[in-house]
Order: C-alpha cells, then structure tokens, then sequence
C-alpha cells in the first residue's frame, strides 16, 4: 500500500492535483494516507480546480496517438460505477459495455 501510496503522490505531483471528482472516488482512509504522505514532501497540490490537459483528453484522441492505449481505462473515463467495478476485480472491458 506505502507503493501505492507514494505513486500518487508522486503522479499528483506531476499533474498539479487530482481533480475533486477523482478524489472523493478514493475511499477516506486511502485519501487520509495520500493525504499524509503528501504531506511530508514539499509543494504537492492534492487538488486541482481543473483536470491536466492528459487528464482531460478523449480516449479515442489518446488512442489515436498510441494504440497501445485502448486496453487502459482513462481519467476522462471514470466514474463512481466505472471505479466500482475496478475495484471488485472486473475488467475494463465489462465495465465499458453495461
């Protein structure tokens, strides 16, 4: 989990701050440990007003670009229902045609 942890923080850190929408996805005790963790490096911004421009990309734009995409989920893509299904193990694939 500290793996885990520290890979957000440190995609966080790149991308200026996950949008609101994305966060309240992550259940409290997980946003409580990024939280943490964040916290202990310097100038990491949890939250962004406004998604970064890879963030908000179509992904069919993203696929256009790279094929190898199409197999991933993407930010734009998710929601409650979509992260739900993620975490109870079912594939993307499932998760795109319900």
């Amino acid at each position: 989990r500290a793996a885990s942890g520290d890979a957000l923080v440190q995609l966080m850190a790149l991308s200026g701050g996950l949008e609101e929408r994305l966060w309240q996805l992550l259940p409290s005790k997980a946003r409580k440990g990024v939280q943490r963790l964040a916290q202990e490096q310097e100038g990491v911004t949890l939250l962004a007003a406004v998604p970064c421009e890879e963030d908000a990309m179509k992904k069919d734009v993203i696929v256009t670009e790279d094929a190898r995409a199409g197999c991933f989920i993407c930010v734009s893509e998710l929601t409650p229902h979509s992260w739900a299904d993620l975490q109870a193990g079912e594939s993307f694939l499932k998760t795109t045609t319900k």
